[in-house]
């Protein structure tokens, strides 16, 4: 109902193209005990792409070789559909996406203090 004409007209977006992004394959797997197989993963990427989907987030690649292969797997399917995957802001991570033949990379960068200096072992300057 929010995308009917009458509603688009007022904000501005006529004429715009609307994207759907999907979170399903990585969000659904932050359940607990949620885990998808490389063959769960691509049927529900194969369900997402008929369905018009035209990007999902596949993954996140750094946290186990089964997470690359699916990814992997899933943007070698030939679907109409982009492949993104979460990275975090750490260059071995995105190396990993480009090895998984990602289409692109949603880069997650903390702002918490903590994270930034005892997770990422970064070297914080305060002002």
């Amino acid at each position: 109902m929010n995308f009917s004409e009458e509603n688009v007209e007022h904000t501005g977006m006529m004429g715009r193209k609307v994207f759907l992004h999907g979170l399903t394959l990585r969000d659904g797997e932050q359940a607990p005990g949620m885990v998808f197989g490389v063959e769960q993963k691509l049927e529900i990427t194969k369900s997402l792409s008929a369905a018009g989907i035209q990007y999902i987030e596949a993954g996140f690649p750094a946290t186990s070789k089964m997470e690359q292969r699916g990814l992997k797997n899933n943007a070698n399917a030939g679907l109409s559909l982009k492949i993104t995957c979460l990275c975090s802001g750490m260059g071995k991570d995105i190396d990993i996406a480009k090895l998984c033949d990602a289409d692109g990379v949603i880069i997650e960068l903390t702002v918490s203090y903590p994270r930034i200096k005892y997770q990422l072992d970064w070297e914080v300057q305060r002002q």
